[in-house]
């Protein structure tokens, strides 16, 4: 399901709306029976035409298509506002809830992807929530839990064990966090099923697993001991629950600027008590230091980067700048259920200042600003690359690239944390701004690239309202 590619829409996608759904029944009587009677009559006389669909204009459907054609082109948080709204509709929709659930996963949102492919788990009969697993295997891997994700991935070839495409991405998964463990053994036996099943997808993941086995040998499990044996897909309400993104965000917030602030005020406190007062001198004239963000690389003035705009601003202000410099703005039509408001930018080419290889070999990049209460709260670049043979190398060289860059240019990060499939990190560089780095590889080969630069005071009201939010519901 997950290939991002409209031929790979899950099962259920493909097979619309059965008789005597919902819809169906919402349809007068008169109407169904006329429908009816015109798809018998073009059985018996085939060039009779078939009565157009009501599905079709059913505006719920319609939503749905426009969240899939967003989910296609990776426009993740878009694609989310309106499975969200869809859901909103239609609670017991399971397919809305297992789309809804990809869009965290590829977000970072563990605990709400783990949450929602929960209960799609419980909509979807059977062999149907093949993909859910999957889902919840690529979570349980992108949050750093090895052994759960290897119990969800063993468990969604088990639903569905003659699905080559799905067998062949669990295995991947299987492979990939029995690495992460840093279980050399059962990983190359993994690798071998998989070999077996696709030899191309095993050569192809077989070099990433490696770079992950080494780097996690030193978490090795003891002798005989299966670090999976015992895993359990534990409930949300788990004292072990997963986190979402905006809560990692903030609490590496949180612990930048308590490292900054305590340290000052005990230097102020520590020299007005140790040092007399003597009379102040007048201040020589000495001319401003130039900051990184002063200095202006021709470069940057040719091409929009996210941190050279102005967050905390008016929002129409910025929009009305960038389309007088001839950027095509697109405001979403849907607020998310927190009240902010996702527009799209399309760039002409990858944003300055990212690694040579995502200007030159990725195969799309968006500008995405999020306004709240009407101001810009952030500004976000997401550069992606589809189908490449190790996905997971080109994450760990783009993440590693990144974090030199934006280092040089704000120092040292926060909040690193790095789990083979996902990697983040996070700067505070002057106490009213937070830039975020996040760099995703997916097991069908997809590599994606994320650098926001948000209002650190807009953020932090956000984080609150929201969390507000999320516990009433």
């Amino acid at each position: 399901m997950k290939v991002k590619t409209l031929g790979a829409l899950p099962q259920t996608s493909l097979k619309g709306l059965r008789p005597f759904s919902p819809l169906f029944q919402r349809i007068p009587f008169p109407i169904f029976l006329l429908t009816a009677l015109l798809s018998l009559l073009s059985l018996v006389f085939p060039v009779f035409p078939v009565f157009p669909s009501f599905a079709a204009e059913s505006p719920n459907a319609a939503l749905m298509e426009r969240a899939k054609n967003l989910y296609s082109i990776q426009d993740y948080n878009n694609a989310l506002t309106l499975f969200e709204k869809f859901l909103a509709l239609e609670p017991e929709n399971g397919e809305a809830w297992d789309y809804a659930s990809w869009c965290h996963r590829y977000l970072g949102n563990w605990n709400q992807a783990r949450q929602g492919f929960g209960r799609a788990e419980t909509l979807l009969p059977g062999a149907e929530a093949k993909w859910v697993k999957a889902g919840l295997g690529e979570t349980f891997l992108g949050a750093g839990q090895g052994g759960n994700a290897v119990r969800a991935f063993s468990e969604a070839i088990e639903l569905a064990p003659e699905d080559d495409e799905l067998v062949v991405r669990s295995l991947k998964g299987i492979v990939l966090a029995r690495a992460s463990l840093g279980d050399a053994p059962q990983m190359e036996e993994a690798l071998s099923r998989l070999k077996e099943k696709d030899p191309t997808a095993a050569a192809e993941i077989e070099t990433d697993a490696a770079a992950l086995l080494e780097k996690n040998i030193p978490a090795a499990p003891e002798p005989g001991k299966d670090p999976a044996e015992g895993a359990t897909l534990k409930p949300a309400e788990s004292p072990e629950e997963l986190t979402d993104l905006s809560a990692r965000q903030r609490l590496a917030a949180q612990s930048a600027s308590e490292v900054k602030k305590p340290a000052s005020a005990q230097a102020a406190a520590a020299s007005q008590e140790d040092t007399p007062e003597e009379p102040e001198e007048p201040a020589a004239d000495v001319p401003d230091e130039k900051t990184p963000e002063d200095e202006k690389t021709p470069e940057d003035e040719k091409t929009l980067v996210v941190w050279s705009l102005p967050v905390g601003e008016p929002i129409q202000s910025v929009v009305v700048e960038l389309a007088g410099q001839g950027f095509e703005v697109q405001k979403n039509e849907e607020p998310t259920k927190f009240g902010s408001w996702f527009y799209t930018v399309k760039l002409p080419s990858s944003p300055s200042l990212l690694p040579e290889l995502a200007r030159t070999d990725a195969d799309s990049a968006l500008l995405i600003l999020e306004e709240y209460q009407e101001k810009l709260l952030s500004a976000s670049v997401t550069v992606t690359w589809k189908e490449r043979k190790n996905s997971i190398s080109l994450k760990e060289e783009l993440f590693t690239e990144m974090l030199g860059k934006l280092g040089e240019k704000y120092g040292a990060a926060t909040g690193l944390n790095d789990n083979g499939i996902f990697a983040e990190t996070q700067w505070v560089p002057d106490g009213k701004r937070f830039i975020a780095l996040e760099v995703t590889a997916g097991l069908d080969g997809q590599a994606v690239l994320n650098v926001s630069c948000s209002d650190l005071s807009g953020l932090t009201v956000f984080w609150e309202e929201t969390a507000q939010i999320s516990q009433q519901q």
